[in-house]
């Protein structure tokens, strides 16, 4: 991404954007100014732009990744022909020293400040294709209501073992998890339809189904992850992105601790990987095996565990590119050894 000539920082909230342009560090165009988080702010922030004389070919914006309360707002700076910038809020703090102050228009001049600095370190957003962001709020949804089915269950159990019982109570319950039962398998029906409208999206998430331990679903989130499997798959960023791999923490000879993965990444994927390596430990002769070679060389049990789910995504990484299903019978063999 070529650096333009001036960086618009925004600060995103629910309700307000706070934004700025910097010229560089200490030197402000435009001082920070609010505009409502609606269409009608967006458009009241381009013609600020356009009174002051700047184009949007010199503009760069960088904003905190917000979730819902950014989205709006880069959609309409991409379709303005505006290059976007939507990083981490926690590197961004991480790159300032704490101020005695704390606002909307300092931090918007500190996220100014961050893109100009690291602008060779951040990448341009791109919005993803349609069907994928679908996909992932499907997934999130039914998520939500799986979540909420099993409390309910929980609770239903609870109450059915209760000496003195309401049966008003045993039947609302009974009839919340059918009607969230119901619900989630019509979710699961329009992610599945989504996906045969596109011949190569089937293909791809066939092959990815045909590992063991691989369902749906997370063939599903690999689908969002890889935006419609658009672009090869890495299974070293794959991994670094949901924390499944142990990072170090060593400094000269006095500090070091134990390699750990972070506790923190995306929590639904992360899970159904964890899920699927626990299956496939018990069930598949060949993951079977090496879950007991690691535990007699006294591995612990969710080292193991990890280590599976780390395979699976190389694994399906490797069968998604070359576009051939899994085969259980094939060894990789190591290149020096046909020396």
């Amino acid at each position: 991404m070529q650096k333009a000539k001036f960086i618009l920082g925004c600060d995103i909230s629910n309700q307000t954007i706070t934004c700025c342009l910097l010229e560089k560090p200490g030197t402000l165009l435009l001082h920070p100014i609010d505009f409502a988080n609606n269409i009608d702010g967006f458009e009241a922030c381009m013609e600020w732009l356009k009174k002051n004389d700047v184009e949007t070919i010199d503009i760069v914006a960088c904003m905190e990744h917000t979730g819902v309360y950014s989205e709006g707002f880069c959609y309409f700076l991409y379709d303005c022909g505006i290059k976007v910038i939507l990083e981490s809020g926690a590197k961004i703090k991480s790159s300032f020293k704490l101020s005695t102050h704390k606002t909307d228009e300092i931090d918007s001049i500190a996220i100014a400040e961050y893109a100009y600095r690291y602008f060779d370190r951040v990448s341009g957003w791109q919005p993803r294709n349609s069907n994928v962001e679908k996909m992932k709020s499907l997934l999130s949804g039914r998520d939500l209501l799986v979540k909420k089915r099993t409390s309910i269950k929980n609770a239903l159990v609870a109450v059915q073992k209760k000496i003195v019982k309401d049966d008003i109570l045993i039947e609302s319950y009974v009839e919340l998890i059918e009607m969230l039962t119901e619900k989630i398998e019509t979710i699961e029906m329009e992610m599945k339809l989504l996906i045969r409208t596109n011949i190569q999206w089937q293909s791809k998430v066939h092959i990815a189904t045909t590992i063991p331990g691989i369902g749906d679903l997370i063939s599903y989130n690999i689908f969002v992850l890889s935006n419609g499997f658009s672009a090869k798959l890495n299974f070293k960023k794959i991994a670094a992105y949901l924390r499944i791999c142990p990072y170090q923490y060593q400094s000269g000879s006095s500090v070091y601790k134990k390699n750990r993965c972070p506790k923190y990444g995306p929590e639904l994927l992360r899970g159904y990987l964890h899920l699927a390596a626990r299956s496939v430990s018990v069930h598949n002769k060949k993951f079977r095996k090496y879950y007991q070679r690691k535990m007699e060389e006294g591995k612990p049990h969710k080292v193991i565990l990890n280590n599976i789910s780390n395979k699976l995504i190389k694994i399906i990484c490797a069968v998604v590119n070359s576009g051939k299903a899994y085969i259980p019978s094939y060894c990789s063999v190591n290149p020096n050894f046909l020396k």
